[in-house]
């Protein structure tokens, strides 16, 4: 058999595909399907060779997936005594589709021996966009857990104290005095949309929090639980991605003197994901579980640099990791176990209007350096800026913020929180 240069065939699989080296069956169609959009970057191509029908022979190579790319199958195909011809195939994992010459056909369904396997090449598509997305998720749920206990309760609550010690407003020795408890409440969501070439995504996730923490002296102690959802559209995939669940954590605040003072946290969470995803036969959906944990410490300063201003700086490091269970899909694709683990450095600042009073507005900016691998972001640099207006009446506090993310190319997310506190 020869081939046309000129040509173009489409092929869709039929439901039922043979993992390993066994055949994936096809049958032509007639109507045109775009590929997804991009060039493959070969990770760790896969190779061989098999022997047709006819008698051509055909070598290939079979690109794993990046995370901007279709998945592509390469190589040459030689009719007995004849001419080898190259041919390219690329494959549409939400269609299920294989765009390319005539040659796709044949030895997609030609093959006696050997064979490229459509599974593994679209277990790999789809394991890789799944990966982006929960990379996304456990990075938004550690920006705002551990930036809600660090610098929303810690550093706010030390500063406030530091500002009535710098300008002598209390007789005591100690930041917070006679020990209390405080129980507090928050409620939040991120607006995220990700455009990056192959990626494309948009959706929210809803943080709700309640917690209780203990002043004595100089420490701040506190735990607390929250639940989790996200709900998410897989443009890239045609389909969707929900999830929840809940997650504990614990945090610490100690104020070493009126300037300085130093934050821990850490957190687990454990959600349920459910996956759907549109294919030209039918959707296929699936079911797996998604864990995170994290860690983060800061050291902070304040300053009230007079009657009106107080300023904040704070600089520390973020660990974040997740982990998404062993799955078997509804069209009996099994996917191994995914897990990665992040870790941020970062340097940020607030500056507060009339601290002390009832009404505190402030401005806020943190930047942040990715320190680890750079897995799932195309720029280790991200800036986050935002302001809120703090409300202090008696035993009673809360606030409204409002935040978004910088310098990540092709992404946005803002996030909107509110938060009550009350003195018990």
């Amino acid at each position: 058999m020869t081939t046309s240069s000129g040509a173009t065939t489409v092929i869709g699989l039929m439901q039922t595909a043979v993992a390993g080296a066994a055949i994936a069956t096809m049958i032509a169609t007639s109507s045109a399907a775009a590929p997804l959009p991009g060039t493959s970057t070969p990770l760790a191509p896969n190779t061989g060779s098999l022997t047709l029908n006819d008698g051509s022979t055909a070598s290939f190579v079979q690109n794993n997936i990046g995370q901007a790319s279709a998945g592509t199958i390469t190589g040459t195909i030689t009719p007995p005594g004849g001419t080898s011809t190259p041919f390219s195939c690329a494959y549409d994992v939400a269609r299920r589709q294989l765009t390319g010459s005539p040659a796709c056909a044949q030895v997609l369904g030609g093959a006696t021996t050997g064979g490229i396997n459509l599974v593994d090449l679209e277990r790999q598509a789809v394991a890789a966009r799944v990966d982006v997305v929960s990379h996304i998720q456990a990075n938004a749920d550690l920006q705002v857990l551990n930036d809600l206990t660090q610098r929303r309760i810690g550093l706010n609550l030390a500063a406030a104290a530091q500002a009535q010690m710098q300008v002598g407003g209390t007789t005591s020795a100690s930041a917070f005095g006679s020990p209390q408890f405080q129980s507090w409440g928050f409620a939040g969501g991120d607006f995220l949309s990700d455009d990056r070439l192959g990626l494309k995504k948009s959706g929210h996730g809803v943080v709700a929090t309640a917690g209780v923490d203990h002043t004595a002296g100089n420490l701040l102690l506190g735990g607390y639980a929250a639940y989790l959802n996200t709900d998410l559209t897989l443009d890239s995939l045609d389909g969707s991605l929900s999830s929840d669940g809940w997650a504990l954590g614990g945090y610490a605040t100690y104020v070493f003197n009126s300037v300085l003072s130093a934050s821990v946290s850490g957190s687990y969470g454990d959600s349920t994901v459910n996956m759907n995803r549109a294919v030209s036969t039918a959707p296929v959906t699936a079911k797996h579980g998604h864990q995170e944990w994290s860690l983060s410490a800061t050291g902070n300063a304040f300053w009230r640099l007079n009657s009106d201003l107080g300023l904040s700086a704070l600089a520390g490091v973020d660990y974040g990791k997740w982990i998404d269970s062993a799955y078997v899909d509804s069209a009996g694709i099994q996917f191994n176990e995914a897990s990665e683990g992040s870790t941020w450095g970062k340097v940020g600042t607030v500056l507060t209007l009339w601290p002390g009073a009832m009404f505190e507005p402030y401005a806020t900016a943190i930047y942040s350096h990715l320190l680890s691998d750079p897995q799932f972001v195309t720029n280790r640099d991200a800036l986050t800026l935002g302001g809120g207006l703090e409300l202090v009446s008696g035993r009673l506090s809360g606030g409204l913020e409002v935040d978004t993310l910088l310098l990540q190319d092709g992404q946005s997310d803002t996030t909107i929180g509110l938060n009550i506190r009350f003195r018990i």
